[in-house]
Protein backbone atom coordinates (compact mmCIF):
# COMPACT_ATOMS: atom_id res chain seq x y z
CA UNK A 1 0.00 0.00 0.00
CA UNK A 2 1.77 3.73 -0.97
CA UNK A 3 1.81 6.68 1.18
CA UNK A 4 -1.37 8.17 -0.50
CA UNK A 5 -3.51 5.11 0.51
CA UNK A 6 -2.34 4.72 4.05
CA UNK A 7 -2.91 8.18 4.89
CA UNK A 8 -6.34 7.42 3.14
CA UNK A 9 -6.93 4.29 5.51
CA UNK A 10 -5.78 5.92 8.39
CA UNK A 11 -8.47 8.73 7.67
CA UNK A 12 -11.45 6.57 7.33
CA UNK A 13 -10.54 4.75 10.84
CA UNK A 14 -10.27 7.87 12.63
CA UNK A 15 -13.76 9.41 10.54
CA UNK A 16 -14.80 6.46 11.27
CA UNK A 17 -14.48 6.40 15.08
CA UNK A 18 -15.36 9.94 15.65
CA UNK A 19 -18.57 9.47 14.12
CA UNK A 20 -18.88 5.94 16.37
CA UNK A 21 -18.25 7.84 19.46
CA UNK A 22 -20.83 11.08 17.98
CA UNK A 23 -24.10 8.45 17.80
CA UNK A 24 -22.86 6.58 21.13
CA UNK A 25 -22.21 9.75 23.62
CA UNK A 26 -25.17 11.55 22.06
CA UNK A 27 -28.60 12.51 24.03
CA UNK A 28 -30.59 9.32 24.15
CA UNK A 29 -27.93 6.52 22.61
CA UNK A 30 -29.28 3.56 22.24
CA UNK A 31 -27.07 0.11 23.88
CA UNK A 32 -26.19 -1.19 20.13
CA UNK A 33 -24.67 2.31 19.47
CA UNK A 34 -22.52 2.69 22.47
CA UNK A 35 -21.48 -1.36 22.25
CA UNK A 36 -20.64 -0.53 18.59
CA UNK A 37 -18.41 2.45 19.88
CA UNK A 38 -16.88 -0.32 22.19
CA UNK A 39 -15.79 -2.67 20.33
CA UNK A 40 -13.93 -0.35 17.73
CA UNK A 41 -11.85 1.14 20.62
CA UNK A 42 -11.44 -1.98 21.64
CA UNK A 43 -10.49 -2.98 18.24
CA UNK A 44 -7.55 -0.17 17.83
CA UNK A 45 -6.28 -0.86 21.01
CA UNK A 46 -7.28 2.34 22.92
CA UNK A 47 -6.79 1.41 25.74
CA UNK A 48 -7.45 4.55 27.71
CA UNK A 49 -10.68 5.12 25.62
CA UNK A 50 -11.96 1.70 26.15
CA UNK A 51 -11.85 1.76 30.22
CA UNK A 52 -13.68 5.71 29.99
CA UNK A 53 -15.93 4.09 27.67
CA UNK A 54 -16.29 1.05 30.08
CA UNK A 55 -17.13 3.36 33.18
CA UNK A 56 -19.82 5.31 31.66
CA UNK A 57 -21.29 2.13 30.25
CA UNK A 58 -23.80 1.96 33.10
CA UNK A 59 -25.96 5.22 32.05
CA UNK A 60 -26.62 3.88 28.83
CA UNK A 61 -30.03 5.03 27.95
CA UNK A 62 -31.00 6.53 30.84
CA UNK A 63 -29.58 9.86 30.52
CA UNK A 64 -26.19 11.02 31.01
CA UNK A 65 -26.02 12.08 34.44
CA UNK A 66 -24.21 16.03 35.20
CA UNK A 67 -20.97 14.04 36.76
CA UNK A 68 -20.65 12.25 33.58
CA UNK A 69 -21.26 15.13 30.99
CA UNK A 70 -17.56 16.59 31.73
CA UNK A 71 -15.76 13.17 30.47
CA UNK A 72 -18.62 12.83 27.36
CA UNK A 73 -17.74 16.37 26.54
CA UNK A 74 -14.09 15.66 26.79
CA UNK A 75 -13.99 12.29 24.84
CA UNK A 76 -16.08 14.47 21.97
CA UNK A 77 -13.83 16.93 21.46
CA UNK A 78 -10.89 14.72 20.88
CA UNK A 79 -13.24 12.88 18.65
CA UNK A 80 -13.54 15.52 16.46
CA UNK A 81 -9.71 16.68 16.42
CA UNK A 82 -8.90 13.20 15.33
CA UNK A 83 -11.34 13.64 12.11
CA UNK A 84 -9.94 16.61 11.60
CA UNK A 85 -6.48 15.72 11.58
CA UNK A 86 -7.26 12.58 9.73
CA UNK A 87 -4.63 10.67 12.92
CA UNK A 88 -5.66 8.69 15.94
CA UNK A 89 -2.67 10.12 17.87
CA UNK A 90 -5.16 12.53 20.23
CA UNK A 91 -6.38 9.18 22.05
CA UNK A 92 -3.33 7.17 22.09
CA UNK A 93 -1.43 10.00 23.35
CA UNK A 94 -3.76 10.99 26.39
CA UNK A 95 -3.79 7.49 27.99
CA UNK A 96 -2.96 8.74 31.11
CA UNK A 97 -5.77 11.01 31.23
CA UNK A 98 -8.39 8.83 30.24
CA UNK A 99 -7.40 6.09 32.53
CA UNK A 100 -7.71 9.16 34.91
CA UNK A 101 -11.63 9.95 33.54
CA UNK A 102 -12.30 6.48 33.92
CA UNK A 103 -11.03 5.89 37.38
CA UNK A 104 -12.74 8.78 38.92
CA UNK A 105 -16.00 8.02 37.32
CA UNK A 106 -15.67 4.41 38.91
CA UNK A 107 -14.83 5.68 42.14
CA UNK A 108 -18.50 6.78 42.57
CA UNK A 109 -21.44 4.62 43.56
CA UNK A 110 -24.79 4.90 41.16
CA UNK A 111 -28.01 4.11 43.09
CA UNK A 112 -30.73 4.07 40.95
CA UNK A 113 -34.08 5.89 42.25
CA UNK A 114 -37.33 6.38 39.66
CA UNK A 115 -38.45 10.37 38.32
CA UNK A 116 -41.84 11.39 38.27
CA UNK A 117 -42.00 9.59 34.75
CA UNK A 118 -41.28 6.06 35.41
CA UNK A 119 -37.49 6.25 34.53
CA UNK A 120 -34.97 5.11 36.70
CA UNK A 121 -32.32 8.19 37.20
CA UNK A 122 -28.52 7.77 38.41
CA UNK A 123 -27.69 9.47 41.36
CA UNK A 124 -23.67 9.42 42.29
CA UNK A 125 -23.13 8.73 46.08
CA UNK A 126 -19.64 8.21 47.92
CA UNK A 127 -19.60 6.81 51.78
CA UNK A 128 -19.61 9.22 54.70
CA UNK A 129 -16.10 7.95 55.41
CA UNK A 130 -14.74 9.66 52.20
CA UNK A 131 -16.39 12.82 53.32
CA UNK A 132 -14.65 13.20 56.60
CA UNK A 133 -11.80 11.52 55.42
CA UNK A 134 -9.40 13.80 57.35
CA UNK A 135 -11.38 14.49 60.30
CA UNK A 136 -11.61 12.54 63.88
CA UNK A 137 -14.00 10.22 64.38
CA UNK A 138 -15.41 9.41 68.38
CA UNK A 139 -15.15 5.87 68.31
CA UNK A 140 -15.21 2.66 65.77
CA UNK A 141 -19.27 3.01 65.92
CA UNK A 142 -18.82 6.22 64.33
CA UNK A 143 -16.45 5.02 62.12
CA UNK A 144 -18.40 1.42 61.25
CA UNK A 145 -21.02 4.38 60.47
CA UNK A 146 -19.44 6.28 58.16
CA UNK A 147 -18.14 3.13 56.25
CA UNK A 148 -21.83 2.33 55.39
CA UNK A 149 -23.67 6.15 55.34
CA UNK A 150 -23.56 6.70 51.45
CA UNK A 151 -24.55 10.25 50.47
CA UNK A 152 -25.08 11.42 47.63
CA UNK A 153 -22.41 13.44 46.26
CA UNK A 154 -23.69 16.81 46.70
CA UNK A 155 -24.90 16.35 50.19
CA UNK A 156 -21.15 14.91 51.31
CA UNK A 157 -19.61 17.73 49.86
CA UNK A 158 -22.54 19.97 52.14
CA UNK A 159 -21.25 18.22 55.22
CA UNK A 160 -17.81 19.22 54.65
CA UNK A 161 -18.16 22.26 53.84
CA UNK A 162 -20.72 23.39 56.89
CA UNK A 163 -18.11 21.30 59.35
CA UNK A 164 -15.38 23.43 57.72
CA UNK A 165 -17.14 26.43 58.35
CA UNK A 166 -18.38 26.27 61.54
CA UNK A 167 -14.90 24.55 62.79
CA UNK A 168 -12.85 27.37 61.58
CA UNK A 169 -9.18 27.57 60.84
CA UNK A 170 -7.85 25.24 63.30
CA UNK A 171 -10.69 23.04 61.89
CA UNK A 172 -12.35 20.44 64.88
CA UNK A 173 -10.57 20.02 68.33
CA UNK A 174 -12.93 17.23 69.43
CA UNK A 175 -13.87 14.04 67.72
CA UNK A 176 -16.78 14.13 65.46
CA UNK A 177 -19.87 11.46 67.07
CA UNK A 178 -22.07 10.34 64.12
CA UNK A 179 -25.60 8.54 64.63
CA UNK A 180 -27.57 7.86 61.54
CA UNK A 181 -31.28 6.10 60.54
CA UNK A 182 -32.73 4.84 57.13
CA UNK A 183 -33.20 8.81 55.91
CA UNK A 184 -30.39 10.97 57.63
CA UNK A 185 -27.20 11.29 58.84
CA UNK A 186 -26.39 13.41 62.14
CA UNK A 187 -22.89 14.59 62.97
CA UNK A 188 -22.21 15.97 66.34
CA UNK A 189 -19.12 18.78 66.30
CA UNK A 190 -18.21 21.20 67.89
CA UNK A 191 -18.93 25.03 66.98
CA UNK A 192 -15.70 27.09 66.99
CA UNK A 193 -16.66 30.07 64.87
CA UNK A 194 -20.18 31.98 64.44
CA UNK A 195 -19.66 33.38 61.11
CA UNK A 196 -19.77 29.94 59.27
CA UNK A 197 -23.32 29.63 60.29
CA UNK A 198 -24.51 31.73 57.72
CA UNK A 199 -22.19 29.88 54.63
CA UNK A 200 -23.42 26.58 56.50
CA UNK A 201 -27.00 26.75 56.52
CA UNK A 202 -26.57 27.85 52.82
CA UNK A 203 -24.84 24.83 51.89
CA UNK A 204 -27.11 22.64 53.41
CA UNK A 205 -30.61 24.24 52.55
CA UNK A 206 -29.17 23.55 49.12
CA UNK A 207 -29.59 19.33 49.75
CA UNK A 208 -32.55 19.83 52.09
CA UNK A 209 -29.83 19.45 55.47
CA UNK A 210 -30.04 21.30 58.60
CA UNK A 211 -28.15 22.50 61.64
CA UNK A 212 -28.88 23.64 65.39
CA UNK A 213 -27.20 23.43 68.44
CA UNK A 214 -27.26 19.92 70.41
CA UNK A 215 -29.39 19.12 73.27
CA UNK A 216 -27.95 19.00 76.83
CA UNK A 217 -28.96 17.22 79.58
CA UNK A 218 -28.72 20.44 81.74
CA UNK A 219 -28.95 23.51 81.30
CA UNK A 220 -25.77 25.11 80.27
CA UNK A 221 -24.34 28.75 80.52
CA UNK A 222 -22.51 30.50 77.41
CA UNK A 223 -22.03 29.96 74.01
CA UNK A 224 -23.83 26.21 72.88
CA UNK A 225 -20.19 24.98 71.43
CA UNK A 226 -21.81 21.26 70.49
CA UNK A 227 -23.70 21.66 67.19
CA UNK A 228 -25.14 18.83 64.97
CA UNK A 229 -25.20 18.61 60.95
CA UNK A 230 -27.95 16.70 59.65
CA UNK A 231 -27.89 15.55 55.60
CA UNK A 232 -29.79 13.75 53.97
CA UNK A 233 -28.46 9.74 53.72
CA UNK A 234 -29.19 7.39 50.08
CA UNK A 235 -31.46 4.59 51.09
CA UNK A 236 -33.41 1.93 48.97
CA UNK A 237 -36.54 3.72 48.63
CA UNK A 238 -37.65 7.67 50.71
CA UNK A 239 -38.73 7.63 53.38
CA UNK A 240 -41.60 9.72 54.51
CA UNK A 241 -43.50 11.31 57.65
CA UNK A 242 -47.07 10.76 56.26
CA UNK A 243 -49.79 13.17 57.56
CA UNK A 244 -53.33 14.74 56.98
CA UNK A 245 -54.29 18.33 57.05
CA UNK A 246 -58.71 18.21 56.83
CA UNK A 247 -58.70 16.35 53.28
CA UNK A 248 -55.25 16.93 52.14
CA UNK A 249 -52.71 14.04 52.35
CA UNK A 250 -49.14 15.37 52.57
CA UNK A 251 -45.81 13.33 53.11
CA UNK A 252 -43.19 15.47 54.59
CA UNK A 253 -39.65 13.85 53.91
CA UNK A 254 -38.21 12.20 56.93
CA UNK A 255 -34.74 13.84 57.20
CA UNK A 256 -36.77 17.46 57.78
CA UNK A 257 -38.44 16.21 60.53
CA UNK A 258 -36.50 16.73 63.92
CA UNK A 259 -39.85 16.68 66.34
CA UNK A 260 -42.85 15.45 66.71
CA UNK A 261 -45.33 16.36 69.62
CA UNK A 262 -48.80 16.77 71.20
CA UNK A 263 -49.72 20.83 71.13
CA UNK A 264 -52.38 22.78 72.26
CA UNK A 265 -54.33 24.41 69.23
CA UNK A 266 -55.65 27.19 71.86
CA UNK A 267 -54.05 30.36 70.97
CA UNK A 268 -51.24 28.67 68.66
CA UNK A 269 -49.02 31.07 67.89
CA UNK A 270 -48.39 31.91 71.19
CA UNK A 271 -47.27 28.65 72.04
CA UNK A 272 -44.86 28.12 69.25
CA UNK A 273 -43.49 31.18 70.29
CA UNK A 274 -41.52 29.91 73.27
CA UNK A 275 -40.32 26.96 71.48
CA UNK A 276 -38.77 28.92 69.21
CA UNK A 277 -39.78 28.35 65.71
CA UNK A 278 -42.63 30.20 64.14
CA UNK A 279 -46.09 28.03 63.41
CA UNK A 280 -47.06 27.66 59.62
CA UNK A 281 -50.04 27.83 58.04
CA UNK A 282 -51.52 24.66 57.19
CA UNK A 283 -51.97 24.00 53.47
CA UNK A 284 -55.43 22.82 53.58
CA UNK A 285 -57.83 23.51 56.35
CA UNK A 286 -57.87 21.32 59.58
CA UNK A 287 -60.97 19.35 60.01
CA UNK A 288 -59.82 18.54 63.21
CA UNK A 289 -61.62 20.10 66.46
CA UNK A 290 -59.59 18.34 69.28
CA UNK A 291 -57.98 20.96 71.89
CA UNK A 292 -54.71 19.33 71.22
CA UNK A 293 -53.14 17.69 67.81
CA UNK A 294 -49.84 16.57 66.86
CA UNK A 295 -47.48 19.02 65.17
CA UNK A 296 -44.25 18.29 63.68
CA UNK A 297 -41.03 20.42 63.66
CA UNK A 298 -39.04 21.26 60.56
CA UNK A 299 -35.82 22.20 59.54
CA UNK A 300 -33.93 23.05 56.81
CA UNK A 301 -30.21 24.80 57.19
CA UNK A 302 -31.03 27.18 60.40
CA UNK A 303 -34.79 27.71 59.46
CA UNK A 304 -36.94 25.56 62.42
CA UNK A 305 -40.70 26.26 61.90
CA UNK A 306 -44.00 24.12 63.55
CA UNK A 307 -45.97 22.24 61.13
CA UNK A 308 -49.88 21.79 62.27
CA UNK A 309 -51.64 18.53 61.14
CA UNK A 310 -55.05 16.62 62.24
CA UNK A 311 -53.28 13.12 62.14
CA UNK A 312 -50.10 11.77 61.62
CA UNK A 313 -50.72 8.64 60.20
CA UNK A 314 -47.01 6.93 60.19
CA UNK A 315 -43.49 6.88 58.51
CA UNK A 316 -43.30 4.80 55.63
CA UNK A 317 -40.88 4.27 52.45
CA UNK A 318 -42.72 5.35 49.04
CA UNK A 319 -42.41 5.59 45.29
CA UNK A 320 -42.91 8.86 42.87
CA UNK A 321 -45.54 9.06 41.27
CA UNK A 322 -47.77 11.53 38.97
CA UNK A 323 -48.76 14.62 40.71
CA UNK A 324 -52.24 15.26 42.07
CA UNK A 325 -53.78 17.99 40.06
CA UNK A 326 -55.61 19.59 43.11
CA UNK A 327 -51.80 19.75 45.47
CA UNK A 328 -50.44 20.75 42.61
CA UNK A 329 -52.34 24.15 42.58
CA UNK A 330 -51.02 24.35 46.31
CA UNK A 331 -47.75 24.28 44.71
CA UNK A 332 -46.89 20.51 45.25
CA UNK A 333 -45.96 19.42 42.18
CA UNK A 334 -44.50 15.89 43.95
CA UNK A 335 -46.27 13.20 44.99
CA UNK A 336 -45.54 9.59 45.92
CA UNK A 337 -47.18 6.52 45.92
CA UNK A 338 -47.08 3.74 48.71
CA UNK A 339 -47.08 0.26 49.19
CA UNK A 340 -51.41 0.35 49.69
CA UNK A 341 -51.46 2.05 47.12
CA UNK A 342 -52.24 5.55 48.88
CA UNK A 343 -51.21 8.33 47.33
CA UNK A 344 -49.52 11.49 49.08
CA UNK A 345 -48.13 14.88 48.01
CA UNK A 346 -44.98 15.74 48.44
CA UNK A 347 -44.28 19.02 51.37
CA UNK A 348 -40.98 19.78 50.08
CA UNK A 349 -38.84 21.49 53.20
CA UNK A 350 -37.69 23.82 51.19
CA UNK A 351 -41.67 24.88 49.94
CA UNK A 352 -42.53 24.62 53.30
CA UNK A 353 -40.13 27.05 54.78
CA UNK A 354 -39.40 29.43 52.04
CA UNK A 355 -40.94 32.20 54.11
CA UNK A 356 -39.51 31.39 57.35
CA UNK A 357 -36.88 33.88 58.40
CA UNK A 358 -33.10 32.94 59.77
CA UNK A 359 -32.32 33.23 63.40
CA UNK A 360 -31.71 37.06 64.17
CA UNK A 361 -29.34 36.37 67.03
CA UNK A 362 -26.08 33.93 66.60
CA UNK A 363 -23.07 33.28 68.47
CA UNK A 364 -20.56 35.72 67.68
CA UNK A 365 -17.90 35.04 64.83
CA UNK A 366 -14.97 33.78 67.36
CA UNK A 367 -16.09 32.06 69.73
CA UNK A 368 -12.76 30.88 71.04
CA UNK A 369 -9.25 32.83 70.52
CA UNK A 370 -7.22 30.98 67.53
CA UNK A 371 -4.09 30.48 70.03
CA UNK A 372 -6.12 28.75 72.38
CA UNK A 373 -7.03 26.19 70.44
CA UNK A 374 -5.70 22.92 72.10
CA UNK A 375 -7.10 19.87 71.85
CA UNK A 376 -8.63 18.85 75.04
CA UNK A 377 -9.04 15.03 75.85
CA UNK A 378 -11.37 13.27 73.64
CA UNK A 379 -14.54 12.83 75.85
CA UNK A 380 -16.08 9.71 76.75
CA UNK A 381 -18.81 8.33 73.84
CA UNK A 382 -22.73 9.10 74.68
CA UNK A 383 -25.52 7.56 74.12
CA UNK A 384 -27.03 9.88 70.88
CA UNK A 385 -30.00 12.08 71.69
CA UNK A 386 -31.91 14.13 68.66
CA UNK A 387 -31.54 17.87 67.71
CA UNK A 388 -33.21 20.14 69.91
CA UNK A 389 -35.82 22.96 68.41
CA UNK A 390 -33.09 25.39 67.04
CA UNK A 391 -31.78 27.28 70.37
CA UNK A 392 -30.19 30.32 68.21
CA UNK A 393 -33.10 32.62 67.48
CA UNK A 394 -34.46 34.20 70.98
CA UNK A 395 -35.18 37.30 69.88
CA UNK A 396 -34.20 39.42 73.54
CA UNK A 397 -30.61 38.35 72.89
CA UNK A 398 -28.27 41.00 70.79
CA UNK A 399 -25.41 38.55 69.94
CA UNK A 400 -25.63 35.51 71.16
CA UNK A 401 -27.37 32.45 72.65
CA UNK A 402 -29.00 33.12 76.28
CA UNK A 403 -28.02 30.99 79.32
CA UNK A 404 -29.58 29.22 80.28
CA UNK A 405 -31.24 27.75 77.56
CA UNK A 406 -35.01 27.13 77.84
CA UNK A 407 -35.79 24.33 76.10
CA UNK A 408 -39.74 24.27 74.54
CA UNK A 409 -42.68 22.49 76.09
CA UNK A 410 -44.03 19.86 75.65
CA UNK A 411 -48.34 20.01 76.24
CA UNK A 412 -49.67 17.24 77.86
CA UNK A 413 -51.96 15.04 75.59
CA UNK A 414 -55.29 14.39 76.57
CA UNK A 415 -56.80 11.34 78.01
CA UNK A 416 -58.68 9.90 75.00
CA UNK A 417 -55.78 10.41 72.06
CA UNK A 418 -54.37 7.39 72.27
CA UNK A 419 -55.21 6.34 68.46
CA UNK A 420 -54.11 9.96 67.22
CA UNK A 421 -50.41 9.81 67.16
CA UNK A 422 -49.52 6.00 66.14
CA UNK A 423 -45.82 5.32 66.22
CA UNK A 424 -44.80 9.19 65.69
CA UNK A 425 -45.61 10.82 69.03
CA UNK A 426 -41.26 10.70 68.82
CA UNK A 427 -38.96 11.88 66.39
CA UNK A 428 -38.07 9.26 64.02
CA UNK A 429 -34.11 9.54 64.35
CA UNK A 430 -33.69 8.29 68.50
CA UNK A 431 -35.89 9.59 71.12
CA UNK A 432 -36.62 12.65 72.79
CA UNK A 433 -33.70 14.13 74.52
CA UNK A 434 -34.04 15.31 78.19
CA UNK A 435 -33.67 18.85 77.25
CA UNK A 436 -36.50 18.02 74.30
CA UNK A 437 -38.93 16.92 76.93
CA UNK A 438 -39.31 20.36 78.82
CA UNK A 439 -37.36 19.54 81.99
CA UNK A 440 -38.79 22.55 83.67
CA UNK A 441 -36.43 22.76 86.66
CA UNK A 442 -34.35 20.66 88.57
CA UNK A 443 -37.55 19.35 90.80
CA UNK A 444 -39.00 18.14 87.61
CA UNK A 445 -39.76 14.34 87.70
CA UNK A 446 -38.14 12.46 85.26
CA UNK A 447 -38.58 8.54 83.94
CA UNK A 448 -36.30 6.78 81.71
CA UNK A 449 -37.54 3.87 79.39
CA UNK A 450 -35.48 1.29 77.81
CA UNK A 451 -38.52 -0.45 75.31
CA UNK A 452 -37.48 -2.12 71.98
CA UNK A 453 -40.70 -2.19 71.09
CA UNK A 454 -41.24 0.96 68.82
CA UNK A 455 -45.17 1.13 69.33
CA UNK A 456 -44.56 -0.13 73.06
CA UNK A 457 -42.33 2.92 74.04
CA UNK A 458 -44.12 5.28 72.37
CA UNK A 459 -47.53 4.65 74.54
CA UNK A 460 -45.88 3.91 77.58
CA UNK A 461 -43.93 7.54 76.99
CA UNK A 462 -47.02 9.36 76.54
CA UNK A 463 -48.76 7.81 79.42
CA UNK A 464 -45.83 9.03 81.65
CA UNK A 465 -45.93 12.62 80.23
CA UNK A 466 -49.43 12.26 81.10
CA UNK A 467 -48.83 11.82 84.71
CA UNK A 468 -46.24 14.69 84.88
CA UNK A 469 -42.70 13.25 84.06
CA UNK A 470 -40.55 14.20 81.37
CA UNK A 471 -39.33 11.30 79.64
CA UNK A 472 -36.26 9.55 77.91
CA UNK A 473 -36.87 6.63 75.77
CA UNK A 474 -34.20 4.53 74.49
CA UNK A 475 -34.40 1.04 72.69
CA UNK A 476 -30.97 -0.72 73.62
CA UNK A 477 -29.44 -1.65 77.08
CA UNK A 478 -26.14 0.53 76.05
CA UNK A 479 -28.21 3.80 75.33
CA UNK A 480 -29.73 2.62 78.51
CA UNK A 481 -26.39 2.62 80.20
CA UNK A 482 -25.51 5.61 79.11
CA UNK A 483 -28.16 7.45 80.02
CA UNK A 484 -28.30 5.86 83.70
CA UNK A 485 -25.13 8.92 84.68
CA UNK A 486 -27.48 11.40 83.15
CA UNK A 487 -29.69 11.60 86.31
CA UNK A 488 -31.16 12.34 88.58
CA UNK A 489 -33.99 9.95 87.69
CA UNK A 490 -37.51 9.23 89.56
CA UNK A 491 -38.59 6.41 87.29
CA UNK A 492 -36.65 3.63 85.77
CA UNK A 493 -39.00 1.29 83.19
CA UNK A 494 -37.08 -1.11 81.55
CA UNK A 495 -38.27 -4.03 79.21
CA UNK A 496 -36.84 -7.73 80.21
CA UNK A 497 -35.76 -8.54 76.51
CA UNK A 498 -33.42 -5.74 75.31
CA UNK A 499 -32.25 -6.82 71.94
CA UNK A 500 -28.33 -6.53 73.29
CA UNK A 501 -29.23 -7.67 76.77
CA UNK A 502 -31.96 -9.36 78.54
CA UNK A 503 -33.41 -11.63 81.87
CA UNK A 504 -31.66 -11.08 85.07
CA UNK A 505 -28.65 -9.91 84.02
CA UNK A 506 -30.02 -6.65 82.69
CA UNK A 507 -32.02 -6.13 85.38
CA UNK A 508 -29.28 -6.82 87.79
CA UNK A 509 -27.02 -4.19 85.94
CA UNK A 510 -29.59 -1.36 86.35
CA UNK A 511 -30.40 -2.28 90.30
CA UNK A 512 -26.85 -1.65 90.48
CA UNK A 513 -26.17 1.38 89.23
CA UNK A 514 -28.92 3.33 89.86
CA UNK A 515 -29.12 5.87 92.83
CA UNK A 516 -30.12 4.20 96.22
CA UNK A 517 -33.79 3.93 96.15
CA UNK A 518 -34.78 4.80 92.52
CA UNK A 519 -37.98 2.74 91.32
CA UNK A 520 -37.43 0.10 88.92
CA UNK A 521 -39.79 -1.45 86.84
CA UNK A 522 -39.80 -4.48 84.99
CA UNK A 523 -41.83 -4.83 81.58
CA UNK A 524 -42.96 -7.83 80.95
CA UNK A 525 -44.15 -10.16 77.89
CA UNK A 526 -45.32 -13.51 80.17
CA UNK A 527 -44.23 -15.71 82.79
CA UNK A 528 -40.68 -16.18 81.46
CA UNK A 529 -39.99 -12.33 82.39
CA UNK A 530 -41.98 -12.03 85.64
CA UNK A 531 -39.33 -15.39 86.92
CA UNK A 532 -36.58 -13.53 85.55
CA UNK A 533 -37.73 -10.15 87.48
CA UNK A 534 -38.64 -11.85 90.31
CA UNK A 535 -35.33 -13.65 90.53
CA UNK A 536 -33.48 -10.15 89.92
CA UNK A 537 -35.34 -9.14 93.22
CA UNK A 538 -37.42 -6.55 91.36
CA UNK A 539 -40.76 -6.11 93.07
CA UNK A 540 -42.27 -3.93 90.87
CA UNK A 541 -43.79 -5.00 87.55
CA UNK A 542 -46.45 -3.96 84.64
CA UNK A 543 -47.58 -6.33 82.00
CA UNK A 544 -47.24 -5.49 78.14
CA UNK A 545 -49.39 -3.45 76.53
CA UNK A 546 -49.23 -1.13 79.88
CA UNK A 547 -52.68 0.39 80.46
CA UNK A 548 -53.49 3.52 82.07
CA UNK A 549 -55.04 2.17 85.50
CA UNK A 550 -51.89 -0.44 85.64
CA UNK A 551 -49.54 2.17 85.83
CA UNK A 552 -51.54 4.64 88.05
CA UNK A 553 -51.89 1.73 90.10
CA UNK A 554 -48.05 1.32 90.39
CA UNK A 555 -46.96 4.97 90.59
CA UNK A 556 -49.85 5.36 93.60
CA UNK A 557 -47.56 2.39 95.32
CA UNK A 558 -44.54 3.78 94.09
CA UNK A 559 -45.63 7.33 95.76
CA UNK A 560 -45.04 8.94 92.48
CA UNK A 561 -49.04 9.54 91.77
CA UNK A 562 -49.37 12.54 89.53
CA UNK A 563 -50.18 14.98 92.79
CA UNK A 564 -47.01 13.33 94.52
CA UNK A 565 -44.00 16.19 95.19
CA UNK A 566 -40.60 15.54 93.74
Amino acid sequence: MNAAADRESRQAIARGLAAALDAALAPGASSQEFAAAREVASLLELDGLSHLLDAIAPHVGSGWPAEVEPAIGRVLRMAARCAAAGELEEFSDAERELDSLAEQLGDIEWHHAPSQAGVASAIPTIGAHAALADLPLADEASAALARRVRLSSPAAAALRAALDWIGGESGPRWPLSLEADDSALDVRCELLDGAGLRPAHEVLAAVEGSLGPAPSSAPQSGIRREWIVRVPVISGRANFIMLEQGDLRLAVPAHAVLRMQLASRVNAEADAAPRGAPLLAPLAPLASARADGPVLLLALGLKRAWLRTDRLVWRLPAEECAPIPEAVALGLARAVITEDGTVYAVADPGTLLAGVALPDSLPPPALIPARSRVAPPAPPPRAFTPEAPVQVSAPAEPAHVSAPVAPPPVIAPVANDTEELDEHSVRPLGEPAPDQVAVASLGARRALVAEDSFTARVFLTRLLEQQGFEVLAVERAAELDACLSRGPWHLLCVDVELPDARGEALLRSVRDRAPAGTPLVALLRDEEDAAAASRAGVSRTLRKPVSRESLEHMLARAGLARDAKP
